[in-house]
């Protein structure tokens, strides 16, 4: 799958997803017309998974204008791991059974019966989240697969618990606040392909547009 983000209309960044077997990979980087609110980024993660699409391992490469970080997080069921690659420092902390990142989240949640409200554990930068998706209505939306009808779900977030208050990457944080909702248009289809996503932000919100898509 392919993104592009846009911010007043303009595209901003470009994000591309990709899952092969128990990997998922995503590249995001700005683009030559403008950075990605107002810091450029050029950051790849990676995540390793099991069958219930809960992460074993999550990497990140992240080259921002105003942030660096190399690390790699390794989670086993209630603790995880974060070590800085750079740095070469580890750090131990607990977290909630079934926590996932926000992509994986984010694939996991097509899995769901999108028409129904679900909750989730989140873990965003060593900070732990709940997440409860719940289902808006049925609109039809143009999408580069033509005219479909598209679940709308509304993401909102509480954070349960705070391990880190440093500075992380501007791309998953910024989809990840008490204060402003993630609403998504998902396919009303057996793919459940993500079409679209609006994060909404003050003054004005971030769209993201699927751009292309390979089943």
């Amino acid at each position: 799958m392919s993104f592009n983000i846009n911010y007043l209309g303009v595209s901003v960044a470009k994000v591309n997803m990709s899952v092969n077997k128990d990997v998922l990979l995503i590249k995001a980087k700005s683009t030559d017309i403008t950075n990605f609110l107002s810091d450029s980024i050029d950051n790849t993660y990676k995540i390793t998974f099991n069958d219930s699409f809960l992460p074993l391992t999550y990497e990140k490469n992240i080259i921002q204008a105003k942030y660096k970080e190399k690390s790699i997080t390794a989670y086993n069921y209630d603790n995880a791991s974060y070590k800085d690659l750079n740095a070469n420092t580890i750090y131990e902390y607990q977290i909630k059974p079934n926590s996932r990142d926000i992509f994986s989240a984010l694939i996991h949640l097509r899995r769901l019966n999108l028409k129904k409200d679900h909750t989730m554990n989140l873990e965003v930068n060593r900070n732990l989240w709940q997440v409860k998706s719940t289902f808006m209505k049925i609109e039809k939306v143009n999408t580069i697969l033509g005219k479909k009808d598209c679940l709308l779900v509304k993401l909102d977030f509480k954070k349960t618990n705070i391990n880190n208050n440093s500075k992380s990457d501007i791309l998953t944080n910024n989809l990840v606040n008490e204060n402003n909702s993630l609403y998504f248009w998902f396919t009303d289809d057996d793919q459940r392909i993500p079409i679209k996503a609006k994060y909404e932000m003050s003054p004005f919100s971030v769209i993201w547009l699927l751009t292309n898509y390979t089943n």
